[in-house]
């Protein structure tokens, strides 16, 4: 059948055998005695009107090389890199890359920079040491990472975070290492809390409509008098009152407390007139305080298939991030990952808003569509579609308890 190829009884068109033979689901076929085809020959020779057509479209954008696009990303286009990029995108070659594909990429590559740069600097200004973005599938410690996802990560919405258009927005880094609070025994942590080695990556999100901080100290009230009470109104009272009443209160009080529970001591006293009744002197028990907690709500409305690309791996990135590893033994599991929190307002930090303790994320909500009905974004290209309107809302709680000498320094 002209224009199709048939795998297994299943005629492909172009765009499926296309992607089938990218993801690794088909193998070019070997002649006996000849080197096995490249996918750019059995494309041709299955396809040769489509594929002359996309040959044509690349040929358009010869100034366009994939060692432009890794360069834009602030990384050295070497061979592996090369090939690591290519493996993310899922192609062979460039020629399997539509015009507008390799515009978008580029234009992406270049907002990802620009994200890196901003938290390079941010990270040099406050914590003193250097984050360098690189584009391997896989840390050199072998930690979990999805495939389809750079680490360090370094996501930005809208692609433009950071620029001159986007100059105030929120910088969410995670990190790996252990952290006063949560995985060490203290609970009293300096302000430099991750290092580069143990960087996870960076989102940089717009700051929504509201922010707000809320602190809370708890107190709790005692239900009887105390003994401390006792003595020290004792010592202020007397004078005022007989030695006879003042010591009847304070052997009521004593009686009371040591002996919880029974009513003679106290019926005795009501029924008498010789003592007073009831705990006057209770007091208010100071307990601790309670760990903030900050929520961020987000409407992300993407304006193409790269931004909704990126929406994507964002939201995978704090999913990863703030779940738990499973250890070997399958009964436990390794803590999650911390993040640290930053406000940037016009581009630097701000003694306007609060600055936040390293935190861990208890909470990424997600829902798609909205506004009466539920949409899907087609892009131009044939990618696969994605929803028009995502909703997500992160959950962070501090790990570390905020203290007077913390608020003086702007916590």
């Amino acid at each position: 059948m002209a224009g199709t190829l048939n795998i297994d009884g299943k005629n492909l068109n172009y765009k499926e055998a296309a992607a089938a033979y990218a993801s690794g689901l088909l193998t070019p076929p070997k002649p006996p005695g000849q080197d096995r085809l490249t996918v750019d020959e059995v494309l041709a020779s299955v396809f040769p009107d489509e594929h002359a057509a996309v040959k044509n479209a690349t040929k358009q954008v010869a100034d366009i090389t994939i060692e432009d696009i890794i360069k834009a990303r602030g990384v050295t286009p070497t061979d592996e890199n090369i090939a690591a990029q290519l493996e993310v995108w899922g192609v062979d070659g460039l020629e399997d890359l539509t015009k507008e594909e390799l515009k978008d990429k580029l234009l992406q590559s270049k907002s990802v920079k620009r994200a890196a740069d901003n938290i390079k600097k941010n990270a040099l200004d406050q914590a003193g040491f250097l984050t360098q973005q690189t584009d391997r599938l896989t840390n050199s410690e072998g930690k979990l990472q999805a495939s389809d996802m750079e680490h360090p990560f370094a996501g930005a919405y809208p692609g433009d975070t950071g620029s001159d258009n986007v100059r105030d927005y929120i910088v969410f880094t995670a990190f790996s290492n252990d952290v006063a609070g949560y995985t060490k025994a203290s609970t009293v942590g300096s302000e430099s809390q991750g290092d580069a080695a143990s960087l996870e990556g960076t989102v940089q999100l717009y700051i929504p409509e509201n922010l707000s901080v809320n602190s809370q100290v708890g107190y709790r009230n005692t239900e009887g008098g105390s003994l401390a009470g006792t003595f020290g109104n004792v010592a202020l009272s007397e004078g005022d009152e007989s030695n006879l009443d003042v010591m009847s209160n304070l052997m009521s009080s004593i009686t009371g407390q040591v002996a919880a529970g029974v009513e003679t001591t106290a019926v005795m006293a009501q029924t008498s007139g010789l003592a007073g009744v009831g705990a006057a002197n209770r007091h208010v028990l100071f307990e601790g305080v309670d760990f903030r907690t900050f929520s961020y709500a987000y409407e992300f409305l993407p304006k193409s298939w790269e931004e909704s690309d990126m929406l994507r791996k964002i939201i995978k990135f704090f999913r990863i991030q703030m779940l738990p590893e499973i250890r070997g033994n399958g009964n436990t599991f390794n803590p999650p990952n911390y993040f640290t929190i930053e406000y940037m307002i016009d581009g630097s930090p701000t003694n306007y808003l609060n600055k936040i303790k390293p935190t861990v994320c208890t909470g990424c909500d997600v829902s798609y569509g909205g506004n009466g009905q539920f949409a899907m974004f087609q892009s131009d290209g044939g990618e696969e579609p994605a929803p028009a309107l995502i909703n997500l809302t992160l959950t962070f709680q501090e790990v570390q308890v905020v203290s007077k000498q913390d608020a003086m320094e702007g916590y």
